[in-house]
């Protein structure tokens, strides 16, 4: 993975510990066109277990991705 990469990871691991179990969120780096291979991205690592305490939700109403602190 490539610093940038690696950066915007640790960025987003201290915001979500930021929320209480059961918060459900999102994540705006993952809905604007631009990061659309970000969003991509963090989903699949969180599909794979890769972001410890966070579990994919489901999708809201206008398709962006939720997520649930756990």
């Amino acid at each position: 993975m490539s610093k940038i990469w690696l950066s915007r990871l640790a960025q987003i691991q201290t915001t979500i510990r930021g929320f209480k179990a059961g918060n459900v969120f999102y994540l705006r780096d993952c809905i604007s066109c631009p990061q659309a291979l970000w969003g991509r991205w963090f989903r699949e690592m969180v599909d794979r277990g890769a972001i410890p305490g966070v579990v994919y939700y489901g999708k809201d109403t206008y398709g962006v991705n939720l997520y649930q602190r756990v």
